[in-house]
């Protein structure tokens, strides 16, 4: 089975919702839209306090290429804009809406347009306007893996169908409920890219969806559907490219110097309501988890839906929950505030108890090299982890600061139980902090 070097096996707890279908989570009374919806730059905010809006309604546009626009999940009325605690631990800025409670879910009409009709440009115009990002995690600006330069051409798009994340089944339970969206997303990225091939990587754990998969796909020409070995991350974008395509992307690049370009299932879902209905990214799949969360379940709720709100429609948290976490448990955040609110990038919310979190007490590095055999980026992250600790920035970038991917590898497999990707994002940040200041 295909693969890459390094990753590891963690407890994958994907049977507590993996036959779960995706249930809706109701409207909230108040949605919280954080302008930091995706990785680049903050969206502008474009309405005031007292405006009336609809389901829809751009309410912040792109501030900068990196960057996209934000719509209303509801129709309601701007209440505030302003701090509002955010996934990331911080007082970020938000535009709150109170939602009419009278006012009828909006009918989103499909457009008079076949498959064969949209050129690039309308694809990437349409997905730009309507805020489409990697629903993966990661929300980077989708049309922005599109745009190349003189010289460059995308020869193959990768399909992240993976979801190698424990816990987490938003993708899996999208291409077995909306396979047709997902279908002909992949038709629109085929005509509109005219690239030579599309491939769905997928792990061998999902036979159900594999099988579905090649139902619906083994007629298509240039579109193939391949299997890959279960470990994390697999999914990540330079694992999946080696183990589907056996391409190595360069260290310090991009898929797009190998002439890739990955994206997530769910994104592409998101480019079919985009391209033939004008529908920007409203709701997200999110897959509430744990030991610790009474009904485990996979909900659509609103953007802009509080965690707390996620947790009583989930039946509440018992008493064995000691930690809440956004995202997987591999690279998500621990939540400080259950008033944050849901993201286009959310996947997973996951109400984790003792018995999953383990041992976590910090012990001295035992230079066992065992975080260097599991990182699938071939660094040390030990070494990496030291000079951070020491405040050599310089030294680290040299042994590859930017090049590690954050999964979480090196902890999981860490006897000491080290902090070596925390102490990683710390590294960045001051990186960027000292670039900052040499700009002026």
């Amino acid at each position: 089975m295909k693969t890459f070097k390094g990753g590891v096996h963690p407890n994958e707890y994907k049977e507590l919702t993996q036959e779960q279908l995706i249930e809706d989570c109701p409207s909230p009374g108040m949605v919280y839209l954080a302008l930091s919806q995706h990785l680049g730059k903050p969206a502008k905010s474009v309405v005031k306090a007292g405006d009336k809006v609809e389901e829809g309604t751009l309410v912040a546009e792109a501030d900068g290429f990196i960057s996209a626009p934000i719509h209303s999940p509801v129709t309601g009325t701007v209440k505030k804009i302003g701090k509002h605690p955010h996934v990331l631990g911080q007082l970020l800025d938000t535009i709150i809406i109170e939602r009419d409670k009278e006012a009828e879910p909006k009918k989103w009409e499909r457009k008079d347009i076949k498959v064969e009709d949209v050129d690039k440009e309308q694809f990437i115009n349409a997905i730009k306007d309507m805020g489409v990002v990697g629903l993966g995690g990661a929300g980077f600006p989708t049309f922005v893996k599109f745009m190349t330069k003189e010289g460059q051409h995308i020869n193959r798009v990768v399909i992240n169908a993976c979801e190698c994340e424990p816990y987490v089944n938003v993708d899996y339970r999208a291409m077995l409920e909306e396979i047709d969206w997902f279908v002909t997303g992949l038709k629109l990225i085929l005509q509109a890219t005219d690239v030579d091939e599309i491939v769905v990587g997928i792990e061998d754990n999902k036979p159900e969806a594999i099988k579905i998969l090649r139902n619906n796909l083994d007629h298509l020409e240039r579109i193939r559907v391949e299997p890959v070995k279960t470990k994390y991350p697999q999914g990540g974008e330079k694992m999946l490219i080696k183990a589907a395509l056996d391409l190595e992307v360069p260290r310090g690049g991009l898929p797009l110097d190998v002439g890739v370009v990955v994206v997530n299932v769910n994104t592409v879902i998101a480019i079919t309501n985009a391209i033939f209905y004008d529908k920007p990214i409203l709701e997200k799949i999110i897959t509430v988890s744990g030991l610790g969360v009474n009904n485990p379940k996979n909900v659509r709720a609103k953007v802009g839906t509080p965690f707390s709100e996620l947790v009583d429609f989930c039946g509440g948290l018992n008493e064995k929950v000691c930690r809440l976490v956004v995202g997987g448990p591999m690279m998500g955040f621990a939540l400080t505030n259950q008033n944050a609110a849901v993201l286009k990038t959310t996947t997973g919310l996951l109400a984790l108890t003792e018995k999953e979190i383990g041992n976590t007490k910090t012990e001295p590095c035992l230079k066992c090299g065992s975080c260097v055999g599991h990182c699938p980026m071939g660094l040390v992250p030990s070494e990496l982890a030291k000079y951070i600790e020491y405040g050599r920035i310089d030294l680290a970038e040299k042994i590859g600061l930017m090049d590690c991917m954050e999964c979480g590898s090196c902890v999981f497999e860490c006897p000491s139980h080290r902090p070596i990707v925390q102490l990683i994002k710390v590294g960045k940040l001051k990186k960027r902090d000292l670039d900052n200041k040499k700009k002026g």
